[in-house]
C-alpha cells in the first residue's frame, strides 16, 4: 500500500508540473498519462488529481483542433 502511495505521488506530482496546457506542454501531458496508466488499479485510486490531466488533455486536444485548422 505504501508503495503504491508513492507512485501516486509521482503521478500526481507529474500532472501538477504540467501547469498551463500549451501546445508546448504535450510531451509533460503525454508523460504523465503514461505514468498514470502504467500504476496499478491502487495506486490509481490515490492519484487525487486525475481530472486536472484528463482536462489537460481536452484543452490540449481543443489547441491542437485549432491550430489544425488555422492552417488548412
Amino acid at each position: 500500500q505504501q508503495q503504491a502511495q508513492n507512485e501516486a505521488q509521482a503521478v500526481i506530482n507529474a500532472i501538477s508540473a504540467i501547469g498551463t496546457v500549451t501546445l508546448e506542454q504535450e510531451a509533460a501531458i503525454v508523460n504523465a498519462r503514461n505514468q498514470y496508466n502504467a500504476l496499478s488499479d491502487l495506486a490509481k485510486s490515490y492519484v487525487t488529481n486525475i481530472n486536472v490531466l484528463t482536462a489537460a488533455e481536452q484543452q490540449l486536444q481543443e489547441l491542437k483542433n485549432n491550430s489544425a485548422a488555422g492552417t488548412a
